[in-house]
């Protein structure tokens, strides 16, 4: 037997390893957890909207009744229940995972109670027509599952930081959401982890995998945005993708800034009365909406964002532009859960298909991907993610190049406007204890 100052190194090797292997495991667990979440979530999010899209289609009397009681019964689940479940959930997972943050903190930003409520929330206020999506909610809600695993770890397992639990949470939800694992991940770095990418990486690796696969598994491989049949660019159509995005970056940006001081008004109303009344009058202001825009204002927006990729006869008005402008708008301010990803998204593509006939000869279907490229980027003001994203949706690699000049001078358009980006105008309020979700004021964290 070898001295026990030569095997010292091979021990020490082989503890490294353990330990390593050990640290990934709750990464596949909540991984895994989440991808099954995340599709449970996506099925009853698109059977509710579909069943409410055919039922109001058959009486527009459905659509003046159930929407103003559906976006009051979303606000007041957040409301009573969790306060932090309200908006798209972005911003709360934001919180959590910065620095510093405290341990109460945590716990109600991507606590299992914020992440139930979330998901009761979204789902009865798209059952009511609401033009929200679900994509940021799951971040919060693949975030709270993430750190489940993590406070749930036994005392003799190897330390793994609770950030970078919550980030490779919010890097799987968005995977699994999208069916877009390197926007996950590119998200994840852009967005979420500003101040840690090191202390990270491997974990984000390792959730969105097996996020990804889980979620594939199920629904099997897809494209949230199928295969749209797109023309063939050249550089002289470069300087019209740049407009293209820099105009709906201007807009993506101005609708954002609305949209914040909004929050802002609903976070000074002080008790139910007022708050519950807001709702309402949300709710009957987005039937009305509907009613004279057409079904095309509700739910996530995806339909009308397919309409406009595979249907040439697909109506490029300006009502269905301002339907999507203002419905998505009317439903995140009424207070309940909700994301704006895919609203957002089917914003930009409605811009776009309104401005594509100035910018003739080039592809229309090529402009409405830059416009959901650069109208997501004005809000987000992650222009990497946002063509990541759109680009794993439709599989259209041939377009990048188009799709990066969109994403970049929406990005400069829109930093001109307003420097701050949605998001972290309201991850700031939220850790500076406040929440503008129902206009109460949270103890300090």
């Amino acid at each position: 037997m070898r001295p026990l100052k030569e095997r010292i190194p091979d021990l020490l090797a082989s503890r490294r390893v353990r330990e390593s292997t050990l640290q990934v495991l709750p990464f596949w667990l909540a991984g895994a957890l989440s991808g099954l979440v995340a599709v449970g979530y996506a099925r009853v999010f698109a059977i509710l909207e579909e069943e409410f899209r055919v039922v109001a289609a058959q009486s527009s009397w459905v659509l003046i009744i159930a929407s103003p009681l559906a976006f009051f019964a979303s606000w007041a689940l957040v409301y009573v229940f969790s306060q932090e479940a309200s908006g798209s959930g972005i911003p709360q997972l934001m919180a959590a995972a910065t620095p510093g943050a405290s341990a109460p903190l945590i716990d109600r930003m991507v606590g299992i109670r914020a992440a139930v409520i979330k998901i009761l929330s979204s789902s009865v206020a798209i059952a009511g027509g609401a033009a929200i999506g679900r994509e940021g909610p799951t971040l919060q809600i693949s975030g709270a599952i993430f750190r489940a695993v993590r406070t749930r770890l036994p005392r003799f397992w190897p330390r793994v930081p609770t950030s970078s639990m919550l980030l490779a949470g919010g890097a799987a939800g968005l995977a699994a959401a999208f069916n877009t694992p390197l926007g996950g991940i590119v998200y994840a770095i852009e967005e979420l982890a500003r101040a840690h990418v090191a202390s990270f990486r491997s974990g984000v690796l390792h959730a969105v995998l097996v996020a990804g696969l889980v979620a594939q598994l199920i629904l099997g491989p897809y494209l949230y945005l199928g295969f749209p049949q797109i023309g063939a660019w050249s550089n002289r159509d470069l300087p019209a993708c740049a407009v293209m995005g820099a105009s709906a970056g201007l807009v993506g940006a101005l609708w954002g800034r609305a949209l914040f001081s909004v929050v802002v008004f609903r976070g000074r109303l002080r008790g139910a009365g007022p708050l519950g009344l807001f709702a309402l009058v949300a709710g009957l202001g987005f039937a009305g909406l509907a009613s004279l825009a057409g079904p095309g204002v509700q739910g996530s927006g995806r339909g009308v964002i397919e309409t406009l990729l595979f249907d040439d006869a697909a109506p490029t008005g300006a009502l269905v532009l301002v339907g999507r402008l203002t419905g998505s708008f009317v439903s995140f301010a009424a207070g309940g859960a909700g994301g704006i990803f895919a609203p957002a998204l089917a914003s930009g593509a409605a811009l776009a298909s309104c401005l594509a006939p100035s910018f003739a000869p080039v592809d229309p279907r090529l402009l409405i991907i830059l416009g959901m490229v650069a109208f997501l980027t004005g809000v987000t003001r992650t222009p990497f993610t946002s063509f990541v994203l759109v680009l794993e949706m439709t599989d259209r690699h041939s377009a990048i190049f188009p799709m990066m000049v969109a994403a970049m001078s929406a990005y400069a358009t829109a930093h001109v406007v307003d420097h701050e980006p949605f998001y972290e105008r309201v991850r700031a309020m939220i850790t500076a204890g406040e929440t503008p979700s129902a206009g109460a004021t949270l103890p300090p964290a």
